[in-house]
């Protein structure tokens, strides 16, 4: 079951309260550093606050390293998404990106921590909306930034894509991980589900023939230019060309709205159709024809069938 990002309730209390331990005496920079968290959740238990809220408070800093364990409640979990998002987000605006093997602010950490937390919560969170909530609040701060905000955004999203791939390449083929994060990688839960479906089509060897359609399909359409974006039916010549389009015609839909519904497993069996009309399109079809229209109008048929496939995936990662 997908969990939202809500801030509500006990979650603001768990954020507003994550960090007041380090106003204490009790904690510095360099000693007793190790009881950040665990005084707090102490404090907030001393004055009357939750469990729940105590334990989100202690668990925020979790996962403190690459395959630590993740914070225990929802409190804990979004108060830690809050401070890593908050932290990466306010490095980059300053221009602390990390370089090579210099990262003093620990943000590959921090990126991994947001990875890994949302996806362990299986939250439905998109990537992009957080970094540019977490912008605007510095941009209301009045934090001189040092790039320009989309360029800021562009630079964050970027580095966690990378830990994405890191993250996730680990348990899936790495080829297909990047294939699909090529499409997208805003929302993790999205994104896994097509990793998972194309893994599942691979095994069962159905996507080889899809693979290969559409490797054909984009070879050539590299230099293909359009004058028209409306496919005539009138200029059709061949039966195969009202084929693949009376075909395209009845599974778009199906395609759309299992892809709306992140059923990426029907969608591919439903691309899985296209593979021998295709085959049949390319053997009996003279795609670059001496008439302007017509040429176009076929180079236009392959156009939308390869905009279907790549909703799901990039097919020059998986070359």
């Amino acid at each position: 079951m997908r969990k939202s990002l809500v801030f509500e309730g006990t979650v603001l209390v768990t954020i507003k309260l994550c960090k007041a331990d380090l106003a204490s005496k009790v904690i510095n920079e360099k000693e007793y550093a190790y009881l950040q968290g665990k005084m707090g959740s102490i404090y907030a238990k001393h004055h009357g606050i939750s469990d729940t809220v105590a334990t989100g408070i202690y668990e925020h800093y979790l996962p403190k390293f690459n395959g630590d364990a993740l914070p225990s409640n929802l409190e804990g979990a979004i108060a830690s998404i809050t401070d890593r998002v908050d932290t990466l987000v306010g490095c980059f605006t300053i221009g602390m990106i990390p370089t090579g093997s210099q990262d003093p602010f620990a943000l590959r950490r921090a990126a991994f921590g947001i990875v890994n937390i949302i996806r362990g919560f299986k939250m439905d969170a998109s990537l992009s909306s957080l970094v540019e909530c977490s912008l605007s609040l510095y941009e209301k701060q009045g934090v001189a930034l040092v790039f320009s905000h989309s360029e800021i955004v562009l630079k964050v999203l970027e580095y966690l894509k990378q830990r994405v791939v890191n993250v996730l390449a680990s348990e899936y083929t790495e080829k297909i991980v990047k294939a699909c994060v090529s499409i997208s990688s805003d929302n993790l839960l999205d994104l896994i589900s097509r990793i998972e479906a194309v893994e599942f089509s691979k095994k069962s060897g159905k996507f080889d023939a899809v693979e290969a359609m559409i490797k054909r399909i984009e070879n050539i359409l590299k230099k293909a230019k359009f004058s028209a974006f409306k496919i005539d039916t009138t200029l059709f010549e061949v039966v195969a060309e009202k084929a693949l389009y009376e075909l395209y015609s009845s599974e778009k839909d199906a395609i759309e709205r299992a892809i709306s519904q992140n059923n990426y497993v029907v969608a591919i069996e439903h691309l899985e159709r296209f593979a021998d009309p295709v085959s049949n399109y390319f053997e009996n079809v003279m795609i670059n024809a001496e008439d302007v229209k017509v040429r176009e109008n076929r180079l236009l048929m392959l156009t939308v069938v390869d905009q279907l496939f790549n909703r799901l995936v990039d097919v020059k990662e998986l070359a």
